[in-house]
């Protein structure tokens, strides 16, 4: 996600002064981590073909250093950074409150969801239907997951 992407051929970046398509780099960072984080993940291309392929996830998430969070401890353009234990326990901790499922395909198909309640107690929610269930029940959706839920944990 934060990887350095480079750009050449027809995916080159136009200076906007002078109007010429150069090669460059350019990469996404994260400023301010959210209290709510979702990820969407994409299950259906351009065309409307769903991609089943199951993604791992997990209830607790841990967020990776992204450069914006080391961008003051870049050591001199050499390339590399100076992690410290300082950065390593600014960074946000999360757990899974909720996925919502599609299972199906595009032109037929039927979403549900898990919930994490205040309580802890999970619920799968499916049309009418509650019941209790359990984050492990929710993190074998492996196939169906659409969108996950993360609340950020104070420590």
């Amino acid at each position: 996600f934060t990887s350095e992407e480079h750009l050449q051929g027809t995916d080159r970046f136009v200076c906007p002064r002078c109007k010429k398509a150069r090669e460059a780099s350019r990469r996404l960072t994260v400023q301010r981590w959210p209290t709510l984080l979702v990820a969407h993940l994409k299950r259906f291309n351009h065309r409307g073909i769903k991609n089943s392929s199951s993604v791992s996830f997990s209830d607790n998430l841990c967020v990776q250093p992204t450069w914006s969070s080391l961008d003051n401890n870049y050591n001199g353009g050499r390339g590399f950074f100076e992690i410290t234990q300082d950065d390593m326990d600014d960074l946000p901790r999360y757990k899974l409150t909720g996925v919502v499922c599609h299972s199906g395909s595009s032109s037929f198909g039927h979403y549900y969801s898990y919930v994490c309640a205040a309580d802890e107690q999970w619920y799968l929610c499916d049309d009418q239907t509650v019941r209790e269930a359990t984050a492990r029940e929710a993190v074998r959706e492996a196939v169906n997951a659409y969108l996950l839920f993360y609340a950020k944990v104070d420590l």
